[in-house]
């Protein structure tokens, strides 16, 4: 064929999809803050917090959450505390 390259338009190649950062939710319940975060399925999301934000590592707050396609949430005491979070997903 003239030296031309082989092409085969029947080849599928799979990769990773890298979910949309999620966008924390923060909400007053009761003696609580309640943080919400959309989830996808096949991922884990690791919610982190630092008390200041000059604090050299973020901790993590609870186990990590199992993307299940739903908005989650997690709790948190309030008591006379500030607290900065975000999430990290696996």
């Amino acid at each position: 064929m003239g030296g031309q390259p082989e092409v085969n338009v029947n080849f599928l190649m799979f990769v990773p999809a890298i979910p949309k950062a999620p966008t924390l939710e923060a909400a007053i319940n009761g003696a609580n803050i309640a943080i919400s975060l959309p989830t996808q399925a096949g991922f884990s999301y690791q919610v982190q917090y630092k008390n200041k934000l000059t604090d050299p590592f973020w901790i993590p707050f609870g186990s990590p959450l199992n993307g299940n396609g739903a908005v989650q949430t997690v709790f948190d005491s309030i008591s006379g505390r500030e607290r900065f979070y975000r999430v990290r997903i696996q």
